[in-house]
């Protein structure tokens, strides 16, 4: 009875106020689109762009700390905790992921090299460095970690010894070749090095 009462009257109201309840339904769809936009970090920035990786990065995100809930030092569900705060542009929270990934397995050369490109991003050259370097004495055969390095001795400020840092470039990718001969990438750095420096 009173269910009908309540339909019967939102009906009437319908008919009886078109523009009104348009107008009503519209403001409603409008809040509901500013709160789920604004969950998702995407008002007010241009850069923060509603994206599959975006939303695959934040799914990952839930997915790490729910694995690390149950233990808090899984290197694996750190690794990806702190890949994809990168992603998303939260370098502190990536820091904190990788700092905690190396203690918990030292050996870990990914995360080794994933904490030098967020200290590189900081601008904290040394401590990238040494961490790219601990990615390589662990592991000689991880590309990344030396492609990574060259390139942060490429950028490093001249006034923080840069000039010094640069010339480590060619000995660095050499070293990478002799333990990667057949890799390709190491390759073209190195050709490309050599073409920008004649």
């Amino acid at each position: 009875m009173l269910e009908s009462i309540v339909i019967d009257s939102c009906l009437m109201f319908k008919y009886r106020y078109p523009k009104q309840i348009t107008k009503f339904y519209q403001t409603i769809i409008f809040v509901v689109l500013a709160v789920v936009l604004s969950w998702l970090g995407v008002i007010g920035t241009f850069n923060n762009t509603i994206s599959k990786d975006r939303l695959v990065a934040r799914w990952e995100i839930y997915k790490s700390n729910k694995v690390l809930e149950k233990t808090p030092n899984n290197y694996n569900a750190l690794v990806k905790l702190g890949i994809n705060s990168y992603i998303l542009r939260n370098y502190a929270d990536a820091l904190n992921a990788y700092e905690r990934a190396v203690a918990s397995y030292p050996a870990g050369y990914v995360a080794w090299n994933n904490l030098g490109n967020v200290r590189r991003d900081a601008l904290s050259f040394a401590d990238a460095e040494k961490a790219y370097l601990e990615a390589i004495k662990i592991n000689p055969n991880y590309i990344p970690a030396y492609i990574n390095l060259a390139d942060l001795y490429t950028i490093w400020p001249q006034d923080q010894e840069g000039d010094k840092q640069k010339r480590k470039i060619l000995p660095l990718l050499q070293k990478g070749i002799k333990a990667n001969p057949d890799n390709d990438q190491l390759q073209e750095t190195l050709k490309a090095y050599v073409s920008a420096n004649k």
